[in-house]
């Protein structure tokens, strides 16, 4: 599962530039990013790396973690 998220982070700095994602972090069995860091229009991405199930919460106020899918 974490290839899958390194994978999807190389791919989006590919399209986009390097700067347009952080290092994908690993805390226990979740694995996360941020796209558009600092900005009120990114996001950030969480997968839970024993069940492949994901879920993201933009940066920008009011917003909210989405159910894990």
């Amino acid at each position: 599962m974490i290839e899958k998220v390194l994978k999807e982070v190389e791919d989006l700095r590919a399209k986009y530039g390097h700067s347009i994602c952080t290092d994908v972090k690993v805390y226990e069995e979740t694995a996360s990013y941020v796209f558009q860091p600092g900005t009120p229009y990114g996001y950030k991405q969480e997968y839970d790396l024993q069940t492949g199930k994901e879920r993201h919460c933009g940066l920008g106020p009011g917003c909210f973690w989405s159910d894990w899918q």
